[in-house]
């Protein structure tokens, strides 16, 4: 088995790549929701394939990232038919270093404009991220640093890109072709977007907040951990009492400190124990299951928090 380390769908489509060290990896297809998958003739038994995006204007186009150690390699994969072959382009000698490659992203509207990173992985350590106009013939360095870019995403208004490299967050108006580092976070920096909305982890010690929601030039507070009160109580022998209840004191207990303990949240809202509806309290039956997940989840934003 080889793991998946990307997935991405368009419509009926969906490609997982992998890039476990010792096996053959490959790009994989499904059209059935996940259900059943096909291999691509794109497959290696040396590159790692890193990434995988759709161009949102047009799902034919697809491209994909592979690279390898030994020498530094980075390649580009293109397919102009949903994923079902791709065309290789050695990338190694054109970009700033050879090394880890990743595919991050694809304007909105125009699937020849496409965001990649690299990675010069030893000292002088710097890391790059790159913008293609010619659908990935050629890429030019727009942003020069230390950390891998991992993350970028569009605003609602497209000329807006924001891209996320380690502990900083970028912001571009011109379509990617300047940027400039953003205030928050501090630490830990992630970025995705929905509509007007941006959505970045960050470090709570320093910003305040795990993640942060805002419109683009401030962040407010989307998760901090004083928030998380664990899983509802729920009679004995159902999924949440047997499963989530348990591990919430060990998940509960890798939380950082709060910097103001002892404080009510400033957004608690009312304490006269009435002047708001209480909220749902959802099920405890096997629908409650997703319980687990979120705990899950949490526990990913701890891990991403001491590996920073």
């Amino acid at each position: 088995e080889t793991g998946a380390s990307d997935i991405q769908s368009a419509g009926p489509t969906i490609l997982a790549t992998s890039n476990k060290y010792g096996v053959i990896n490959r790009i994989l297809r499904s059209t059935d929701d996940g259900a059943t998958w096909t291999a691509s003739p794109e497959k290696s038994d040396v590159f790692f394939y890193s990434s995988v995006r759709f161009a949102p204007s047009n799902p034919m186009r697809v491209y994909s990232a592979a690279w390898w150690f030994a020498p530094f390699t980075s390649i580009l994969l293109r397919s102009d038919d949903n994923g079902l072959t791709f065309t290789r382009k050695d990338l190694s000698a054109d970009l700033p270093a050879a090394g880890a490659f990743y595919i991050l992203g694809v304007h909105p509207l125009k699937p020849e404009v496409v965001f990649a990173s690299v990675i010069r992985d030893m000292e002088p350590r710097a890391a790059w991220l790159l913008k293609s106009t010619d659908s990935g013939d050629t890429f030019s360095p727009v942003i020069a640093t230390t950390e891998l870019f991992a993350s970028l995403a569009f605003g609602a208004n497209p000329a807006t890109v924001w891209a996320a490299s380690g502990n900083e967050l970028w912001k571009s108006t011109d379509e990617g072709q300047t940027f400039t580092k953003h205030s928050q976070p501090k630490k830990n920096a992630c970025v995705a977007t929905r509509g007007a909305d941006v959505m970045s982890c960050g470090l709570q010690e320093l910003d305040g907040w795990s993640a942060g929601l805002g419109t683009g030039d401030d962040f407010g507070p989307l998760l901090t951990w004083s928030k998380i009160v664990g899983p509802q109580s729920c009679p004995a022998g159902t999924p949440v009492q047997m499963l989530c209840e348990p591990v919430w004191p060990v998940v509960k207990a890798t939380f950082p400190p709060e910097p103001d303990a002892g404080l009510p949240p400033q957004d608690a809202g009312p304490t006269d124990g009435g002047t708001q509806p209480p909220k749902p309290v959802p099920p405890c039956g096997c629908s409650a299951a997703v319980g687990p997940l979120a705990i899950g989840a949490v526990a990913f934003l701890r891990r991403r928090r001491r590996s920073s």
